[in-house]
């Protein structure tokens, strides 16, 4: 198996031992909640008796789900591994008995110190795609999904998910150029509209948080007004459709 199925493999070899897993909470900060936005979508759409729900990491804090307890799985994921509300999440949820499995780039991350389990993810533009965090917690989706309640078509599954680093390359190359075309196009642009639906939300969000974070040169920054991101409303025929303004550009649906 590759290290993807491993890591996944090992940890539902844990969680067999364990009363039956009746919930499954995600818990993060920013663009790690972003990276974890994938596997929750799959896991909601998927079971028919789980609870899956994701929580800011303060949120998870503060409004703590009722439901927490022995037989609830939660994941967390901090990139540096010491961020302190996601440290926070992972002491609560133990404290309640959870199985809790930790995210990060960081072996000596102190979030460690509360998993049950920790996965040290690899990141950068070099690694591969199956050993970032968005891969992983789909495989351990996967794997929770099975042994609650089976999935039909396991094999075909855990055979895409070692394919995915061939398919983003392919996917890499066939999309530069138009890329950097529409960086040319549209890059002193003061308005962006993030239109997407299913799990790509969190693509979005991370791309929001680039364009509002140090990845971006402060003067392309600072001519950024606003970025919203919504997912794709689902519009009947008797919906009204907001009418675009003399750019093109959609109000965004109340």
């Amino acid at each position: 198996m590759t290290s993807i199925a491993l890591k996944a493999a090992s940890i539902g070899e844990d969680l067999a031992g364990r009363q039956p897993t009746r919930e499954v909470f995600f818990v993060g900060c920013g663009a790690s909640l972003a990276d974890l936005y994938p596997a929750k979508y799959f896991l909601k759409e998927r079971s028919a008796s789980l609870r899956v729900d994701s929580y800011p990491s303060n949120e998870f804090v503060h409004a703590t789900p009722r439901a927490l307890g022995e037989r609830s799985v939660v994941i967390a994921c901090s990139h540096g591994g010491g961020t302190k509300e996601t440290v926070e999440s992972m002491r609560i949820a133990q404290d309640a008995g959870a199985f809790t499995v930790a995210l990060t780039n960081n072996a000596s991350a102190k979030i460690s110190t509360l998993a049950s389990k920790t996965l040290i993810y690899e990141w950068g533009d070099e690694t591969a795609v199956t050993d970032n965090p968005i891969a992983i917690t789909l495989a351990l989706a996967l794997e929770i999904l099975a042994r609650t309640e089976g999935v039909e078509d396991y094999d075909k599954f855990r055979r895409a998910l070692e394919s995915i680093d061939e398919i983003v390359g392919v996917a890499r190359r066939d999309i530069h150029k138009r890329t950097r075309n529409f960086a040319d196009v549209f890059r002193d642009e003061s308005f962006f509209y993030l239109l997407s639906s299913g799990a790509v939300p969190a693509r979005l969000c991370f791309c929001y948080l680039l364009i509002d974070g140090d990845a971006v040169a402060k003067r392309q920054r600072d001519s950024l007004r606003r970025v919203l991101s919504r997912p794709v409303r689902d519009y009947r025929r008797d919906d009204p459709i907001h009418p675009a303004d003399e750019r093109g550009a959609y109000s965004p649906s109340r």
